[in-house]
């Protein structure tokens, strides 16, 4: 049988291994090879591929970084040639994602008919899979709807907290539904009875320093977590988010006074800037609405010398100038004493 995955992020990873353990399960003793086609390995897996096994041996070959082969399509006219019923065959490929969260066959139209044409060649071999990020988050979604019968907002909400690991998810789900028994939902509620992700303690703690100029909580995570480089990325999102905020303050573009009813109006126009780089997906705007008064606090360019002064962390730890367990507290310690002035 004939597979063809492609897809991005955990969502890839998570099928395939599903996908493996099922032909394994159906076939015990079935033999596996990998080929990677970014390293040009395709006169081996042709040369696997012609041969028979006089005894009927049934073989898995998977076929690994396909989106980085040249000749997609004539991979396949060569693929006609050659008996592969005795074996399972498993092509992934790895969807490529740019800075603004979208795929090359969404941005380039050349891109979107080779795709197009490739996804209806493996149809005609046998299955194909798409497990995408963007997908995940529906299916979560619709699972905590159906569970928790609670809103979108409620729904953004509790994922913001507990994250998006399926199973992790699953089990906060069934543990709130026990709790609640007859109840009606409210975060408020179930607060003290879910695990928190890391990243949401985080950024929690980020939080409350930008907008109440607090840094203990930060610098009391860092002690315990020893996450820095998490640090580092959580923070750096933050701050591109207030950028991108303050900018569009200063343009006129929104109000800084402006209420949620027109702020999901103008998010629709903005919203291609505001991509979460984990879900590769745009944020909630009530997850961007809530950052407005925080970011009229802050001029841009004291945001971006703070952005500025991460990436000469970042790049001084690489080459081992200053450790980044040293010049990370530090930065959150002298976080506000060089303050270019209040937004407003």
């Amino acid at each position: 049988m004939f597979k063809f995955l492609y897809g991005d992020g955990a969502p890839l990873q998570i099928k395939y291994k599903e996908i493996l353990d099922g032909i394994k399960i159906d076939n015990p003793n079935i033999k596996e090879k990998y080929f990677d086609f970014s390293l040009e390995e395709f006169d081996e897996f042709i040369k696997e591929v012609s041969q028979d096994s006089l005894f009927g041996d049934k073989k898995i070959l998977i076929i690994k970084r396909f989106e980085k082969f040249k000749n997609k399509i004539d991979f396949f006219k060569n693929l006609k040639n050659y008996s592969i019923n005795n074996k399972e065959i498993l092509v992934i490929y790895e969807e490529i994602i740019n800075e603004y969260g979208k795929r090359e066959d969404e941005t380039d139209k050349t891109s979107e008919n080779i795709k197009k044409k490739l996804i209806e060649t493996c149809e005609s071999f046998g299955e194909v899979f798409c497990e995408r990020i963007e997908n995940q988050k529906k299916i979560l979604e619709q699972y905590i709807e159906a569970e928790l019968n609670i809103s979108k907002i409620e729904i953004e909400e509790l994922l913001n907290i507990i994250g998006s690991e399926f199973f992790k998810v699953k089990n906060e789900v069934e543990k709130i539904k026990l709790f609640l028994g007859e109840e009606k939902y409210s975060i408020q509620k179930i607060n003290g009875i879910i695990i928190k992700s890391d990243e949401y303690n985080l950024k929690n703690s980020i939080t409350q320093m930008l907008e109440k100029k607090e840094i203990e909580n930060v610098l009391k995570t860092l002690e315990v977590d020893k996450k820095y480089y998490f640090f580092l990325s959580v923070i750096f999102e933050e701050l591109l988010i207030l950028l991108k905020l303050r900018l569009l303050i200063e343009n006129g573009i929104i109000d800084n006074k402006i209420n949620y009813n027109n702020f999901k109006i103008e998010y629709e126009k903005i919203k291609k800037y505001f991509i979460n780089s984990k879900r590769n997906t745009p944020f909630h705007p009530y997850q961007v609405f809530l950052k407005v008064s925080i970011a009229s606090n802050y001029n841009s360019k004291f945001l971006k010398n703070k952005i500025k002064e991460l990436s000469l962390i970042e790049y001084r730890g690489k080459i081992g100038i200053i450790p980044e367990n040293i010049s990370i507290p530090t930065y959150v310690l002298n976080f506000f004493i060089s303050n270019l002035g209040s937004g407003n």
